[in-house]
């Protein structure tokens, strides 16, 4: 028997199209944040990496580490860099014991280039954009840019369209290596 009434279930085309701009509304403030929480989260992972790059350079020197049977000391050579560029550093042994880094010098696989959008913003002390931070085996000493130090060296990392950065530094009375 039938009333007169339809049973009729599903949802109205007016539902619909509410839904779906509740969802487009969401994606639209959602996306923007993700992109940001990516580029900060790039910047994070390449500070950790030169932190640890960093630090193995200092117990290469520290321990005795050698290339071909030769005992060195090692460093990292940063420079400069801005939007646009590649950015790289190099993690090099010292072969003529000038505590400087010269072409010819980088450990095998030494150049270390940063992930797309993250950039050395600052670097302090810094001579003709570069910095040179080197560990003198076997006592440790450190050198910034040739010359010893019991300052602090700073290198500061950032993305590109973020106001994320990471504070890498280097006390040369110490050793000590932090990251902020």
């Amino acid at each position: 028997m039938n009333n007169g009434k339809n049973n009729l279930t599903g949802f109205t085309v007016l539902e619909l199209v509410v839904v779906i701009g509740i969802m487009v509304m969401l994606l639209t403030i959602t996306l923007p944040n993700f992109n940001g929480f990516n580029t900060n989260q790039t910047v994070d992972t390449e500070a950790d990496k030169l932190f640890s790059i960093l630090r193995q350079a200092q117990i290469w020197a520290l321990t005795g580490q050698t290339v071909g049977g030769v005992h060195y000391n090692y460093g990292l050579h940063f420079v400069l860099c801005t939007s646009g560029l590649v950015c790289q550093y190099t993690l090099f042994y010292d072969i003529d014991n000038d505590k400087l880094y010269d072409v010819g010098e980088a450990v095998s696989n030494g150049d270390r280039v940063f992930l797309k959008g993250v950039y050395v913003r600052y670097i302090t002390p810094v001579i003709n954009n570069t910095l040179d931070i080197v560990f003198n085996a076997p006592l440790g000493t450190i050198y910034f840019n040739g010359n010893p130090t019991t300052d602090e060296a700073a290198i500061i990392i950032g993305g590109l369209n973020t106001s994320r950065h990471r504070i890498i530094t280097v006390r040369g009375d110490s050793g000590q290596i932090n990251i902020e």
